[in-house]
Protein backbone atom coordinates (compact mmCIF):
# COMPACT_ATOMS: atom_id res chain seq x y z
CA UNK A 1 0.00 0.00 0.00
CA UNK A 2 1.37 3.41 -0.91
CA UNK A 3 1.54 6.19 1.65
CA UNK A 4 -0.96 8.27 -0.41
CA UNK A 5 -3.65 5.67 0.25
CA UNK A 6 -3.41 5.83 4.04
CA UNK A 7 -5.95 7.86 6.00
CA UNK A 8 -4.70 11.16 7.37
CA UNK A 9 -5.39 12.92 10.66
CA UNK A 10 -8.25 15.35 10.14
CA UNK A 11 -9.19 16.25 13.71
CA UNK A 12 -7.47 16.74 17.05
CA UNK A 13 -9.22 15.63 20.22
CA UNK A 14 -8.22 16.94 23.62
CA UNK A 15 -10.27 16.72 26.77
CA UNK A 16 -9.85 15.79 30.43
CA UNK A 17 -9.14 12.13 29.67
CA UNK A 18 -7.43 11.95 26.27
CA UNK A 19 -5.17 13.87 23.93
CA UNK A 20 -4.72 12.80 20.32
CA UNK A 21 -1.46 14.80 20.05
CA UNK A 22 0.28 12.20 22.24
CA UNK A 23 0.38 9.91 19.18
CA UNK A 24 2.87 12.33 17.58
CA UNK A 25 5.51 11.03 20.02
CA UNK A 26 4.88 7.34 19.31
CA UNK A 27 7.49 5.49 17.24
CA UNK A 28 5.85 2.45 15.67
CA UNK A 29 7.57 -0.86 15.13
CA UNK A 30 6.72 -3.32 12.38
CA UNK A 31 3.91 -5.55 13.60
CA UNK A 32 2.51 -3.22 16.25
CA UNK A 33 -1.23 -3.64 16.74
CA UNK A 34 -3.57 -0.77 17.64
CA UNK A 35 -6.97 -1.67 19.10
CA UNK A 36 -9.36 1.23 18.51
CA UNK A 37 -12.78 1.24 20.14
CA UNK A 38 -15.27 3.66 21.57
CA UNK A 39 -15.77 3.56 25.34
CA UNK A 40 -17.41 0.42 26.73
CA UNK A 41 -17.28 -1.33 23.35
CA UNK A 42 -15.23 -4.39 24.29
CA UNK A 43 -11.76 -2.83 24.48
CA UNK A 44 -10.34 -5.09 27.19
CA UNK A 45 -11.94 -8.16 25.63
CA UNK A 46 -10.23 -7.46 22.28
CA UNK A 47 -6.94 -6.55 24.00
CA UNK A 48 -6.88 -9.92 25.75
CA UNK A 49 -7.60 -11.73 22.48
CA UNK A 50 -4.77 -9.83 20.74
CA UNK A 51 -2.35 -10.51 23.63
CA UNK A 52 -3.16 -14.23 23.54
CA UNK A 53 -2.58 -14.28 19.78
CA UNK A 54 0.75 -12.49 20.19
CA UNK A 55 1.89 -14.90 22.91
CA UNK A 56 0.30 -18.00 21.33
CA UNK A 57 -1.79 -18.73 24.44
CA UNK A 58 1.23 -18.81 26.80
CA UNK A 59 1.22 -16.92 30.08
CA UNK A 60 1.15 -13.19 29.51
CA UNK A 61 4.20 -11.32 30.87
CA UNK A 62 2.10 -8.65 32.61
CA UNK A 63 -1.31 -7.15 33.08
CA UNK A 64 -3.23 -6.18 29.96
CA UNK A 65 -2.88 -2.49 30.90
CA UNK A 66 0.91 -2.86 31.08
CA UNK A 67 1.13 -4.81 27.85
CA UNK A 68 -1.35 -2.73 25.83
CA UNK A 69 -1.25 0.80 27.22
CA UNK A 70 -3.71 3.57 26.43
CA UNK A 71 -1.34 6.01 24.76
CA UNK A 72 -3.74 8.94 24.46
CA UNK A 73 -4.81 8.80 28.13
CA UNK A 74 -3.88 12.11 29.75
CA UNK A 75 -3.73 10.99 33.41
CA UNK A 76 -0.76 8.68 32.68
CA UNK A 77 2.48 10.63 32.08
CA UNK A 78 3.41 10.35 28.41
CA UNK A 79 7.11 9.79 29.15
CA UNK A 80 6.24 6.79 31.33
CA UNK A 81 3.97 5.23 28.70
CA UNK A 82 6.55 5.69 25.94
CA UNK A 83 9.34 4.33 28.14
CA UNK A 84 7.33 1.22 29.03
CA UNK A 85 6.46 0.67 25.36
CA UNK A 86 10.10 1.03 24.35
CA UNK A 87 11.13 -1.61 26.90
CA UNK A 88 8.81 -4.20 25.40
CA UNK A 89 10.84 -6.57 23.24
CA UNK A 90 7.87 -8.55 21.91
CA UNK A 91 5.24 -7.58 19.38
CA UNK A 92 3.34 -4.70 20.97
CA UNK A 93 -0.29 -3.70 21.13
CA UNK A 94 -1.82 -0.41 22.19
CA UNK A 95 -5.35 0.77 22.78
CA UNK A 96 -7.12 3.97 21.90
CA UNK A 97 -10.58 5.42 22.26
CA UNK A 98 -9.90 8.09 19.65
CA UNK A 99 -12.06 8.36 16.55
CA UNK A 100 -10.18 7.08 13.52
CA UNK A 101 -10.05 10.56 11.96
CA UNK A 102 -7.58 11.61 14.67
CA UNK A 103 -5.33 8.57 14.64
CA UNK A 104 -2.12 8.58 12.59
CA UNK A 105 -1.76 5.57 10.33
CA UNK A 106 1.50 3.76 9.68
CA UNK A 107 2.03 1.16 6.96
CA UNK A 108 3.80 -1.29 9.26
CA UNK A 109 1.10 -1.21 11.99
CA UNK A 110 -2.07 -3.30 12.08
CA UNK A 111 -5.30 -1.63 13.22
CA UNK A 112 -8.31 -3.36 14.73
CA UNK A 113 -11.40 -1.20 14.98
CA UNK A 114 -14.26 -2.47 17.14
CA UNK A 115 -17.71 -0.98 16.67
CA UNK A 116 -20.67 -1.55 18.95
CA UNK A 117 -24.34 -0.70 18.65
CA UNK A 118 -24.48 2.45 20.80
CA UNK A 119 -27.91 1.54 22.17
CA UNK A 120 -26.24 -0.99 24.49
CA UNK A 121 -23.67 1.44 25.87
CA UNK A 122 -25.87 3.31 28.40
CA UNK A 123 -26.82 0.04 30.09
CA UNK A 124 -23.17 -1.05 30.10
CA UNK A 125 -22.13 2.30 31.63
CA UNK A 126 -24.74 1.94 34.33
CA UNK A 127 -23.71 -1.58 35.37
CA UNK A 128 -19.98 -0.85 35.10
CA UNK A 129 -20.35 2.31 37.17
CA UNK A 130 -22.23 0.44 39.90
CA UNK A 131 -19.52 -2.24 40.03
CA UNK A 132 -16.72 0.34 40.15
CA UNK A 133 -18.43 2.38 42.88
CA UNK A 134 -18.33 -0.66 45.19
CA UNK A 135 -14.53 -0.57 45.03
CA UNK A 136 -14.22 3.21 45.21
CA UNK A 137 -16.81 4.57 47.66
CA UNK A 138 -17.41 8.31 47.56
Amino acid sequence: MKRDNLPVVKHLYRNHSMDSLRWNFFTPRPGDVVVATSYKAGTTWVQVIVANLIFSGKDLPGSINEMAPWLDSRPMPLELVLSELEQQNHRRSLKTHLPLDSLPFHQNVQYIYVARDPRGTPLRDRTTGRRERRHFPL
